[in-house]
Formats: C-alpha cells, structure tokens, sequence
C-alpha cells in the first residue's frame, strides 16, 4: 500500500518531505515536496463592551489600548499589534478625548497577527464633565444713581474669574429693586 501523510500536522512555514521507494535488493529512489503551510485566518478581536470615562481637569483623557482590548487572540498564538482609533483610519497606542467628545465616541480596536491578517472590533465609550466649575464675583459695589432718573447704568462688572475644564457658560441673574437675567 501507498504511505500517506494523512493526519500529519505539518507548522506553518516551509516542510520539506523526502519520499523514498527501495525495494528487497535495496535499490531506491527519492522525490521530495516542499509544503508550505500559510496563516490566513484573521485573529478574533475582543473589546469591553463599554466604557465610561471622566474628563480630568484639563479637560481630557487618554484611553490606552489595554482598556479597550479584552483578550484578543488568534489561532496561531502571536499578535504582533494591537492599537486603537477614533476614526477608525489612524491607529495609535492610544486615544485622548476631550469636552468636544461629551456626546460619546466609539474607540475602533485593531489586532493584527505576525502574517498581517487584522481584524477589529468597537467600543462605545461615555465621556462625562464632572469638575464644577469655579466662579468668583468682584466685591459689592456703591454708585450713585445717574443725573435725572431713579437709576444707574452700569459696566463692566464681570466675575473675576471664572474656570472650569470645558468651556463653561456665564449668565446672571439681578434681584432686587429691578429684576432682569441674561
């Protein structure tokens, strides 16, 4: 009968198998086929399934693969890249996102194998602003009502500062004899 190498397992890369035929008086004679087996499967990204992040005081937050990635794998053991997107075109070891990105951004992964087969998955991410803004108001002041009417125009009383990671807005309020907002 014909020997096979049915059921042998041969690794990825080049095999060389040498055949040989040798009869009773030991004359023979050999061939050889090289098997060249190859990786075309795309590794299986794995993402968390959400994240939520919190913007820090300089109105920023740097997510880093390793918060996106959840085990990725691949059939042949070696990934040889993992980086992440925003826009699902550039990728880097990580991403910042900042006060524009407060309506959430979905974080592409990409895995790539050591036969640069690649595939991705996606996470929505949640960004929140939770820094409270910081307001100061100037000290009280005195002015004396402008000739002719019961009344003073004022200007330029601002806040003396006022700060907060993402752009906050300013609007008031004026209680008392006359009530007005803007």
């Amino acid at each position: 009968g014909m020997n096979t190498l049915a059921g042998a397992s041969l690794p990825l890369g080049m095999t060389t198998v040498t055949w040989t035929a040798t009869d009773a008086n030991g004359n023979f004679d050999e061939c050889t086929v090289t098997y060249t087996v190859t990786d075309n499967d795309a590794p299986i990204a794995n993402c968390t399934p959400a994240l939520t992040v919190v913007l820090d005081g300089d109105g920023q937050v740097v997510i880093p693969v390793s918060a996106i990635d959840l085990n990725s794998t691949d059939n042949c053991g070696i990934l040889t890249s993992y980086q992440i997107s925003l826009d699902g075109v550039t990728f880097t070891d990580e991403v910042t996102v900042g006060c524009d990105d407060l309506a959430g951004v979905t974080v592409t992964l990409q895995v790539i194998d050591d036969n640069s087969n690649s595939s991705t998955c996606t996470t929505p991410v949640t960004v929140l602003d939770n820094t409270v803004p910081q307001i100061s108001c100037p000290g009280n002041f005195y002015v004396d009502n402008d000739p002719a009417v019961c009344t003073a125009e004022v200007t330029d009383i601002a806040p003396t500062y006022v700060y907060d990671n993402c752009t906050p807005t300013v609007s008031f309020d004026i209680v008392g004899a006359t009530v007005a907002s803007g």
